[in-house]
C-alpha cells in the first residue's frame, strides 16, 4: 500500500511539474510574440524612414543638377527616371 502511495505521489508531482512548465512556456511564447510584433513595427517604421530619405536624396540630387547649367542633360535624365518611377508606382497602386 505504501508503495502505491509513493508511486501516486510521484506521478502527482510530475503532473504538477508538467503543468507548471507548460504555463511558463505559454507565458514565454506570449512574450516572444509581443517582441516579434514590436520588431515588425520597428522594421516597418525604419523602412518608411529609408524610403523618405531615399526620396529626399533624389530630390536633393535633382535640385543640385538643376542648379548647375552644365548638367542640364543629366537633370533631364534624372527627371525622366523619376517620372518613370512615379508611373510604375501609380500602376502598382491601381492593381
Amino acid at each position: 500500500m505504501r508503495d502505491a502511495e509513493l508511486s501516486l505521489s510521484g506521478i502527482e508531482y510530475k503532473i504538477k511539474k508538467i503543468i507548471s512548465d507548460r504555463n511558463a512556456l505559454q507565458s514565454e511564447n506570449k512574450e516572444l510574440i509581443n517582441n516579434i510584433t514590436e520588431l515588425k513595427e520597428e522594421l516597418n517604421n525604419r523602412e518608411e524612414k529609408i524610403n523618405e530619405l531615399e526620396y529626399t536624396i533624389k530630390v536633393s540630387s535633382t535640385a543640385n543638377l538643376l542648379s548647375d547649367n552644365k548638367n542640364a542633360e543629366n537633370a533631364r535624365q534624372e527627371i525622366d527616371d523619376l517620372v518613370r518611377e512615379i508611373d510604375k508606382s501609380i500602376k502598382l497602386l491601381n492593381k
